[in-house]
């Protein structure tokens, strides 16, 4: 019964996390010189196929969705669930580059229990909404006009 706020305070405490780290990451590529950096994205494919892959499922969703109207296009649904499958692989193919990152700063063990946690958050925060939207009597996906149900 409580959904809503779980979900909201997990999304917000995970916007947080992420602006946190994000800016800590943005930090250490400025302050560091290129040759001392760790390269997070070089010579890494699987990122590079998750990075493409995201890219490609948002283009088709929005290609596919762009003849609706603009309700049912900011209302993805379920197929948001399909690019967010890319984006744990990218997360997985660059963990240990942001572990190593992060671990000049924090303690390594603890730091991976961390993102761990937040992880584990993450995907209970998506299987509530996923569980929440299949209960939910409002559909709106794949809506069709009743314009053009009629055949005279």
């Amino acid at each position: 019964m409580l959904v809503f706020p779980y979900t909201t305070g997990f999304a917000v405490l995970l916007t947080t996390i992420s602006l946190l780290f994000g800016f800590l990451l943005l930090l250490y590529f400025f302050l560091n010189k290129k040759s001392d950096r760790i390269a997070v994205f070089s010579k890494n494919p699987i990122a590079s196929f998750s990075l493409i892959s995201i890219f490609a499922c948002y283009l088709v969703l929005a290609l596919g969705r762009a003849s609706l109207e603009p309700e049912a296009f900011l209302n993805w649904g379920r197929y948001h669930y399909i690019p967010m499958f890319f984006l744990t692989i990218l997360l997985g193919a660059i963990f240990p580059k942001i572990l190593d990152i992060f671990g000049k700063i924090f303690d390594r063990g603890r730091l991976r229990v961390f993102f761990v946690i937040i992880f584990i958050f993450f995907l209970m925060t998506q299987f509530v909404l996923l569980r929440q939207k299949a209960q939910s009597p409002v559909r709106t996906e794949g809506r069709i006009n009743s314009s053009l149900l009629s055949f005279s």
